[in-house]
């Protein structure tokens, strides 16, 4: 993919968001685990995701690191990006927040009667998120092809177990990677591991930021949560396609 569309991660904050949070409206991403937003009577919508869970075939729970952080309360809503495949997990996201979305992952074979996609509002931002197992690839105009289908200017994909973002035509594009660092039949390549990712979303108007929490290890294999932020607005008027 070409530099030129990919949003860089900077300014990453001392403090995780989530240590100190009160009331407000967060949106969380997971992938196989889910995503949250959490509703207050405030002008901030933050949202958390997550996706591929994958609990209990290829991992064994939300590491511990992460599920201190997800006190309930300062969730509002959560977005749930496919292949939720336990129920006890289920009931683990609705205890962080009520209002969890969810849609169908190529692995929740039971689940007959989830959608395939789903679309919500915060603030003047649409997004849209999806699985992304009918996607033909993660190619840029082909997720561009898809957020225009949906009517969305945030499209949150999953399936590969890794985290991505990037801002192409005007719009905004993250996979979340997998909340639990379960292995993918796809990625990663020989000598890689993942690592456990979820993201949360900061709407306020039609800014967002997104902020990525990853459990890596350092060089004596010490676990920590490292937090980075990426921004987002949305144009006031299309610019015409990015040169």
């Amino acid at each position: 993919m070409d530099a030129s569309h990919r949003a860089y991660i900077v300014d990453a904050p001392a403090t995780p968001p989530l240590g100190h949070i009160v009331r407000r409206n967060f949106v969380r991403l997971v992938n196989g685990l889910g995503a949250r937003a959490t509703s207050a009577a405030l002008t901030v919508s933050e949202h958390l995701k997550a996706r591929d869970l994958h609990i209990p075939d290829r991992a064994l729970d939300i590491p511990t690191k992460f599920k201190k952080l997800l006190a309930p309360g300062k969730i509002g809503q959560t977005l749930c990006l496919g292949n939720l495949t336990d129920r006890s997990t289920y009931e683990y996201l609705r205890s962080v927040a009520p209002d969890l979305k969810i849609v169908k992952g190529r692995f929740d074979v039971e689940a007959t009667s989830l959608p395939l996609t789903q679309v919500v509002t915060h603030g003047g931002i649409r997004i849209g998120f999806l699985e992304g197992f009918t996607l033909v690839s993660n190619e840029p105009d082909l997720l561009l092809a898809e957020a225009n289908k949906l009517d969305v200017d945030v499209l949150c994909w999953g399936g590969t177990h890794k985290f991505e973002c990037f801002e192409y035509m005007d719009k905004f594009f993250v996979n979340p990677g997998t909340v639990t660092g379960a292995f993918s039949t796809n990625w990663p390549l020989e000598g890689e591991e993942v690592t456990p990712s979820f993201c949360l979303l900061d709407v306020q108007g039609i800014s967002l930021t997104l902020y990525v929490y990853q459990l890596r290890k350092d060089a004596n294999g010490v676990e920590n949560v490292a937090v980075e932020k990426v921004t987002y607005t949305k144009p006031v008027e299309p610019s015409g396609g990015a040169s």
